[in-house]
């Protein structure tokens, strides 16, 4: 049976928003995944009433909760009655729901990567201590959510326009990867993301838009945050959604590869949320020439630090195609 990462998603959802906890006895709290899943996982809720899912494993791992913990999740070890040991992923702030379901179709779709059960824990594990890095990071700027949102964006622009999917989120190259946000075979593109009245564009290094090979484009997306969402409105959450449900529906193993890379590149946590919605008002495209007013990487000497500047948007327009 192929496995079915949304379908798993829907299970999760269906049986937290069904089950009137308060009249559970302890038997009935866990629901079992069943043959949707390669191992013995289950949903249910903790007998504090908290949303949790559980691994049931053969033998014991000592697991130190600690190192896995977050704020928000707490992961610790127990032996049932039957004498299985029992992998807790607990939810402890109600109001982080929906990246919680994100995380737990997440732990449960990388687990199907595992073929023995020594491998299958710390697999499960180090997946989770990516999301505890971003759980336990401070809460993100609106600044990153536009740049997350620009980025989604023209991930749909790029398959529209005929580049094939698996092209598209293989040349995505996230936030430690290349100076670029997106390097093909023949061309690179730099996305900036800002607000509609900005007047300048900020260039995070020396080398982000010094290269010359293969040819590359700077793309400058305009957005208005929007207080109230309108029927044209967009977020991230919503751009993750179509991306995965229409530009990728038909390439499974490609929308595996973006939601892993939403988890790697520690955007999961944005992905599943509602938070800011923007209206696009303006996306221009310059190439960026030999004589594009940039810094060039020789300049950084290893004495500096780091190098950034700005430019101003209305002096790019001899570039601008």
């Amino acid at each position: 049976m192929r496995f079915d990462s949304e379908a798993l998603f829907d299970k999760l959802s269906s049986w937290w928003n069904s089950k009137k906890v308060e009249n559970f006895q302890d038997l009935h709290r866990y629901g079992s995944f069943g043959l949707m899943c390669k191992w013995d996982w289950y949903v249910g809720f903790d007998d504090k009433n908290c949303r949790d899912v559980v691994l049931r494993l053969s033998k014991r791992f000592n697991l130190i909760s600690k190192n896995y913990s977050s704020r928000n999740i707490k992961c610790y070890e127990d032996i049932g009655h039957d004498g299985y040991t029992r992998v807790h992923f607990t939810l402890l702030e109600e109001n982080q729901t929906p990246s919680f379901l994100v995380l737990c179709q997440d732990l449960i779709s990388t687990s199907e990567t595992a073929n023995t059960e020594d491998e299958l824990l710390p697999v499960v594990l180090d997946r989770l201590i990516l999301w505890k890095a971003m759980l336990d990071s401070s809460s993100q700027s609106i600044e990153a959510y536009q740049g997350l949102f620009g980025e989604l964006l023209i991930i749909r622009n790029l398959i529209s326009q005929g580049r094939s999917p698996d092209d598209v989120i293989s040349s995505w190259t996230g936030p430690d990867g290349d100076e670029q946000d997106f390097v093909f075979n023949d061309c690179w593109y730099e996305i900036k993301t800002i607000k509609h009245s900005a007047m300048t564009v900020s260039i995070s290094s020396a080398g982000q838009l010094d290269r010359m090979e293969p040819k590359g484009f700077l793309q400058i997306i305009k957005v208005k945050k929007c207080d109230i969402p309108n029927e044209n409105s967009l977020s991230v959450k919503s751009l993750v959604s179509m991306i995965k449900n229409e530009d990728l529906s038909n390439f499974p193993l490609v929308k595996s590869n973006f939601e892993n890379k939403l988890v790697t590149f520690r955007y999961a946590v944005m992905a599943a949320d509602d938070k800011y919605w923007f209206d696009v008002m303006d996306i221009d495209s310059y190439l960026v020439t030999d004589d594009f007013p940039k810094i060039h990487r020789s300049i950084h000497l290893p004495q500096m630090k780091s190098i950034t500047y700005t430019l101003i948007v209305a002096a790019l327009e001899s570039w601008r195609i």
